[in-house]
């Protein structure tokens, strides 16, 4: 899981605010104030979805996802389903404590062939590593 600062970066470029010499914020500051706002405008537009009803109708109402993720993190499995739209992307994140079920979940080691066949060494690097940790436990 990222850390405040490392989601801080990402969202931001790098750019954290400078404070002048009398501890005031520097001129850059209001880009950064703007980019806040953007920030919290964004993120005031999510909504948790918990009965079942409600994602059953979402997911008949756009049709099949046009993109299926699978990825774990810090010991959670999560499906990451997104449909493009109009106004831009719908995005349906569950998170589990189990792996998902489905026809298309590949197996690490499938994963890890298909890394390594389009010579994406630092994904199968990843993978090859999420291999050992299971293999450990």
């Amino acid at each position: 899981m990222k850390t405040f600062d490392e989601l801080y970066d990402e969202f931001f470029g790098g750019d954290k605010p400078k404070k002048s010499r009398r501890g005031k914020k520097s001129p850059d500051s209001g880009k950064l104030g703007d980019e806040m706002k953007r920030m919290i405008e964004s993120l005031s537009n999510f909504r948790q979805i918990t009965d079942a009803d409600e994602q059953f109708e979402i997911d008949n109402e756009y049709g099949p996802a046009d993109k299926v993720e699978y990825f774990m993190e810090d010991e959670l499995f999560f499906k990451r389903s997104t449909w493009s739209v109009e106004d831009g992307e719908i995005v349906k994140l569950e998170v589990s404590d189990v792996p998902f079920e489905d026809e298309d979940t590949k197996t690490l080691e499938e994963l890890l062939q298909e890394a390594l066949d389009s010579e994406n060494y630092e994904l199968a690097a990843e993978i090859r590593d999420e291999m050992n940790k299971i293999k450990n436990n």
